[in-house]
């Protein structure tokens, strides 16, 4: 009774074990660049959720506090007041400059 050649030989030849290394580092680098995008992806979804929940933060602190002050504490150009008067005050002899006085 012979035996077959492949059932006789052991081990493995190198030709086989370079295609199964190369077969092996094809699905890796498939699986790492999947990996990679999927990681980026995480990674810019989460730095988005951060800004919004900080802009979320920074308008709902201004709106509590515009809430708690009143129209005369606002102050964005004096209604009531004349304009400032500046006077001259002398620095130098030659130079002039202006002092306000409120």
């Amino acid at each position: 009774m012979k035996k077959s050649a492949y059932l006789s030989s052991r081990g493995v030849t190198l030709m086989e074990l370079l295609i199964s290394v190369t077969i092996l580092v094809v699905i890796l680098s498939m699986a790492m660049s999947t990996w990679v995008s999927f990681t980026q992806k995480t990674n810019r979804i989460n730095a988005q959720a951060t800004l919004d929940m900080e802009a979320r933060r920074i308008i709902e602190n201004f709106r509590s506090e515009m809430s708690k002050t009143t129209r005369d504490s606002i102050i964005f150009f004096p209604v009531t007041k004349p304009p400032i008067k500046r006077y001259p005050l002398p620095s130098h002899p030659t130079k002039m400059a202006m002092v306000s006085l409120i």
